[in-house]
């Protein structure tokens, strides 16, 4: 049974802490207790806060974006979280080099029919929030049935 999920995409200041804060509400509305967090693959952000673009969005939407600092992930993350959803090809990429074999088979993309690609470069905030959102409700359907 999935009781923890980690989300996790190049930084962690766009696509996977918008991923953990929406899936955050979403579960609290369905009444789903998981333990949800988010991470990044690179160094290269760390400690900094959610990209303002992404804060402002996740704001104007009613979500609280307060206290969420890009981390990396690590080895116990492989061993505590259930499922590790990866936003891209490269992402999923990377994990899977990092957990060879993916021995506890918890790695996958989060929209599964699909990459999420990165706001930063795309500049298409509004439409990776809506397909985050999208992939997230998919999720916690998955979870309930």
């Amino acid at each position: 049974m999935i009781k923890k999920i980690l989300f996790v995409c190049h930084g962690n200041i766009c696509r996977s802490p918008m991923a953990e804060l929406l899936m955050k509400d979403l579960c609290e509305k369905e009444g789903l207790d998981l333990e949800i967090d988010s991470c990044a693959l690179t160094s290269e952000e760390l400690g900094n806060p959610i990209y303002p673009p992404v804060r402002k969005l996740l704001n104007e939407k009613g979500i609280n974006t307060d206290n969420k600092y890009a981390r990396l992930i690590s080895k116990e993350d492989y061993e505590y979280y259930d499922l590790i959803l990866a936003m891209d090809q490269e992402n999923l990429y990377h994990l899977e080099y990092k957990f060879p074999n993916d021995p506890l088979n918890k790695i996958r993309l989060l929209a599964k029919d699909k990459e999420i690609e990165d706001p930063w470069y795309t500049r298409e905030f509004e439409r990776c929030y809506r397909e985050i959102l999208d992939a997230c409700k998919g999720l916690v359907k998955e979870l309930k049935d």
